[in-house]
């Protein structure tokens, strides 16, 4: 890469990186300008939909183009690495869930009162939802960020790190006041002081599974359909009441980003896709 691309690289990654951290602050101050509270008004949306939209900006008129994007499908050559997005959340959420309730520390009594017809009812909506959500957040992500900190020849676990850090820094306003209150208590009960930096290493565990999936295919829909997956059954899981998890163990068998044992399976996960597209070079 000649200086000038080089230059024009920083620059562009420095900007979406600026604009895409200073949103969810700017989308707080703007609640609270209009409602009176950080976590009402449309501030939110501007929070949603900046990376995406600065990186639109970005590859038309700052010079980084459409090619790197990936776009495409790409579902003839990859059909095990699909299969394997598709089948990942369920299968590590669903070993937390086994190993919380062989030790006492999680209970699924919500599938018993509520019936699994009502959670796959749930689910469905949740998934439909979070596909269309998501597709902001990983055609910046996984469609804008990733690629550009990959050109830069950084090693591949050092450029999936920068774009977690980048990732949940963007998230951080979102837990502290965007998201109200209420919500948060439903969908944990750990201190901020405590869920936060969880949050951070969660993210970073999750953006090693979805830069490698994205590098073996050279498209940004699993790490899409990996993203939806996830956040379709955590919510479900957790914000209907299906599972319910002791506080005190609620750090450890989380089954969502922040658990430590999903951080762990994440990371396992991702050393296990370097390998093998290592060998696949």
């Amino acid at each position: 890469m000649g200086h000038e691309n080089k230059k024009q690289l920083y620059r562009n990654l420095l900007i979406f990186t600026v604009v895409t951290l200073g949103s969810g602050w700017i989308a707080m101050w703007l609640n609270v300008k209009s409602t009176g509270q950080p976590s009402q008004g449309m501030g939110i949306l501007l929070w949603l939909l900046a990376p995406l939209l600065v990186s639109i900006i970005l590859r038309l008129f700052a010079g980084d183009g459409w090619k790197d994007m990936g776009i495409c499908l790409n579902f003839k050559n990859n059909i095990r690495w699909y299969v394997v997005t598709i089948m990942l959340y369920p299968v590590l959420i669903g070993f937390i869930l086994l190993l919380g309730w062989l030790t006492g520390c999680t209970a699924l009594s919500g599938f018993c009162t509520k019936g699994f017809a009502l959670f796959f009812q749930l689910l469905l909506a949740a998934l439909v939802g979070n596909f269309f959500k998501n597709i902001f957040e990983e055609f910046a992500w996984r469609g804008y960020l990733a690629p550009k900190i990959n050109k830069l020849g950084w090693n591949s676990f050092a450029s999936h790190i920068a774009v977690g850090l980048v990732w949940a820094g963007w998230h951080l306003p979102y837990y502290i006041g965007l998201l109200d209150p209420t919500d948060i208590h439903k969908y944990t009960p750990l201190n901020m002081s405590v869920f936060i930096p969880f949050v951070f290493l969660g993210l970073i565990a999750a953006s090693v599974v979805y830069g490698e999936l994205r590098l073996l295919t050279n498209s940004l829909w699993p790490a899409l359909l990996l993203h939806t997956i996830g956040n379709a059954i955590i919510l479900t899981l957790l914000m209907e009441n299906f599972v319910s998890i002791k506080t005190k163990a609620h750090f450890l068998f989380s089954p969502s980003f922040e658990g430590l044992l999903m951080i762990l399976l994440c990371l396992l996960t991702g050393i296990v896709l370097n390998r093998v597209r290592v060998k696949r070079m």
